[in-house]
């Protein structure tokens, strides 16, 4: 039996961009706007209203917000007077981005309990957009305490106010955000952001400070905060700013660009340029924090409603790309990432995550030719051939997989610690290709970066396993890794199994059954544990065993070893009592 792939790791996505100053606040009670999910319909182009809104409650209830809103307006359309309809398709075109129909709609909900609010932010975010803030302020009503229109209203009038001149009031309408603590970070923020617009240095330099203080530094704030020290001739405490960030996070591209821009002397612009840019913003943020409280459809309105106010803001661009991964759309979330330009810094980071959601949809071809395209474009940075690499390993293609590591590795500078997972995956690919020397001399060398490291203990240890050698070193990795890891279910597993090996059958049916425990739908584990069974005596525990992993979708060539054994029995004992 070879080692199975799942011995080894997926090396997905190395990180989710840290865009929005919202990352790393937690909001609690935060409301789905577009109400509870419909009952199931077949989403079958039917004439009657009620067909037409039957399958967009389905399509709605599984994430086809493209498709719902299709169904929806169908519907309205043959009953344009039914509120109930409007309202929920009004919503749906704002998650789909389809604002400019929704403006349309808007004007007859701004009396609606369940869209005024939303109706009255779209039509001032509209009026914002066009440069009328004073239609924009007056169409927009007073901040009620229901859901995030508390939040972001108060956000639009404030910086609608310091967009009129009228700086008194502008503090008045921040301070109605106090009351609640999930949105006094998001108050601290724009009051920073508006000092900073209006040029009040020193008040905006104490609240970007004290902001920081209280809540730490994510991507916005370290870009708002860098530009404003550049533009005001600190150049030295910008840059700690930015490397202060990059500890933690040291692939960001846009705080990595601002790096760049300040040592090559270039200019720093605002940050926010307008009041379009700072409305924009808040809705940004708003967004961001209800994607991460699992507000998603309301997390794609107030992006769109800010793409809709700043067709150019890439950071929103990449939250909305991330949001339609999350709701398994990879097609339309490759439509916008294509959105976002080449002078953006996402612009590298979204073409990986293109070539993933074209794997996603089964195009593995489109996936290489893209992945291909920007390792050949970009010589300096492996990121590409090592995610081209881990597609075609995960696609089983292992010879194709190993020739792309080895690629990676060949772009490798200077070794580090980090890249012990490299030769981890390639020895993973050479394994499955049977060129051991090469797989047991790359796990080696992942040890040698990585010494503790319990996958590539527990592969090499399980791989030696299988070969019968090296038993006593193999046990001593493997107990290692089950220290580390002691809840995985394949680790333990393999522990079960080294004991196995050695005859220790009382104490290999202890941990397979463990294993099994935590890793119920595996075949090979369950088949390990049969075995076991078989050789303390537990004859009939054996046969059900090896019955069950049958059930589970083995490997072809396991599935005749295994009938063999509830035929026969194991090699060298007793042939299997006739009865179950």
């Amino acid at each position: 039996m070879t080692v199975e792939e799942y011995r080894r790791p997926g090396l997905g996505w190395k990180r989710a961009l840290a865009v929005s100053v919202a990352a790393g606040i937690a909001l609690a009670g935060c409301v789905d706007l577009l109400g509870k999910k419909g009952d199931a319909a077949e989403p079958a182009a039917l004439e009657s209203p009620l067909g037409s809104y039957l399958a967009g409650r389905y399509a709605r209830a599984n994430r086809d917000t493209r498709a719902a809103v299709d169904f929806f307006e169908a519907a309205l359309a043959e009953d344009p007077d039914n509120m109930v309809l409007r309202n929920r398709t009004f919503l749906l075109m704002l998650a789909d981005g389809k604002v400019a129909r929704a403006l349309e709609l808007a004007p007859s909900l701004v009396e609606e309990p369940q869209t005024a609010s939303m109706a009255e932010m779209l039509l001032a975010a509209d009026h914002v957009r066009a440069g009328r803030l004073k239609q924009a302020a007056a169409s927009i009503g007073e901040p009620n305490d229901r859901g995030f229109g508390a939040l972001l209203k108060p956000l639009f009038l404030a910086w609608l106010e310091a967009g009129l001149g009228n700086v008194e009031t502008v503090e008045r309408r921040l301070d109605e955000l106090s009351d609640r603590e999930a949105f006094v970070p998001f108050r601290d923020f724009h009051a920073a952001l508006i000092l900073d617009y209006l040029g009040a240095n020193a008040a905006a330099r104490t609240a970007y400070e004290q902001f920081r203080e209280k809540n730490g530094t994510a991507t916005s704030v370290a870009l708002a905060f860098g530009s404003f020290l550049r533009r005001h001739g600190d150049d030295a405490e910008a840059e700690a700013v930015y490397v202060e960030l990059l500890q933690s996070a040291p692939d960001n591209p846009a705080v990595s660009r601002a790096l760049a821009a300040l040592k090559a002397g270039e200019p720093a612009a605002p940050y926010i340029a307008d009041v379009k840019d700072g409305i924009a913003e808040a809705l940004f943020s708003a967004g961001g924090a209800l994607a991460r409280e699992s507000g998603r459809d309301a997390a794609r309105i107030y992006v769109n409603i800010a793409l809709h106010m700043k067709p150019e803001f890439d950071s929103a661009l990449v939250l909305l790309g991330e949001i339609l991964d999350l709701d398994r759309r990879w097609a339309e979330a490759i439509d916008v990432y294509r959105r976002i330009p080449k002078s953006s810094p996402y612009y590298w980071e979204v073409r990986v995550r293109i070539a993933s959601d074209f794997d996603r949809i089964d195009k593995v071809d489109e996936a290489v030719a893209e992945l291909e395209k920007i390792a050949d474009e970009r010589r300096d940075d492996n990121e590409a051939i090592v995610a081209l690499a881990d597609l075609l390993r995960q696609r089983e293609r292992y010879a194709e997989a190993s020739e792309a590591y080895d690629r990676a590795i060949a772009r490798v500078p200077e070794l580090q610690e980090r890249h012990w997972a490299l030769f981890y995956s390639r020895g993973v690919t050479l394994e499955r290709t049977k060129r051991w020397e090469r797989a047991e001399a790359d796990f080696l060398k992942a040890l040698e970066l990585k010494p503790e490291q319990p996958l590539v203990l527990n592969y090499l240890g399980y791989s030696w396993v299988e070969q019968n050698r090296n038993l006593d070193r193999a046990l001593k990795m493997i107990e290692k890794a089950v220290s580390q890891r002691p809840n995985d279910g394949y680790i333990v597993d393999s522990l079960g199994w080294v004991l196995y090996r050695m005859k220790d059958y009382n104490g290999a049916v202890r941990h397979l059954e463990r294993a099994v425990e935590l890793r119920p739908e595996d075949p090979v584990i369950n088949d390990h544990l049969g075995d076991a069974y078989w050789q303390v005596g537990r004859r009939l525990e054996a046969r059900f065993q090896w019955r069950h992993a049958l059930g589970l979708d083995p490997d072809e060539d396991e599935i005749e070893k295994i009938k063999a054994k509830l035929e026969k029995g194991l090699p060298g004992l007793a042939r299997a009592d006739a009865r179950d």
